[in-house]
């Protein structure tokens, strides 16, 4: 079972549930996905391959002008930050990979 699926089953069985009673009723449903770690249901994992992907405009931009610590993640661009919750510059094979889980997802 892909976690969409059943989180969106499980907030379907809790409305059902909820519509049976006669009491207010607010219930705040989050899907994780699309987020990183992707993690697309098998059938879909294969639809997209990364070698046919473009980069976005800008993926190669000239970043002299940027601040510093965008300069840093691009002049490091593929290392992945020791904060696993903040950016990093990807390489175009990192970003194919990432975006044909996404769009899979």
């Amino acid at each position: 079972m892909h976690p969409t699926s059943y989180i969106g089953e499980k907030a379907v069985e809790r409305v059902r549930a909820a519509a049976r009673d006669d009491e207010p009723f607010f219930m705040f449903v989050s899907f994780p996905d699309p987020h990183h770690p992707f993690a697309p249901p098998r059938e879909y994992a294969r639809r997209y391959d990364p070698k046919n992907l473009t980069l976005p405009v800008g993926f190669d931009q000239d970043h002299a002008r940027s601040p510093e610590h965008i300069r840093r993640m691009h002049q490091q661009r593929g290392t992945p930050n020791s904060d696993p919750t903040m950016t990093f510059a990807v390489t175009e094979d990192q970003y194919r990979a990432a975006a044909a889980a996404q769009y899979a997802d």
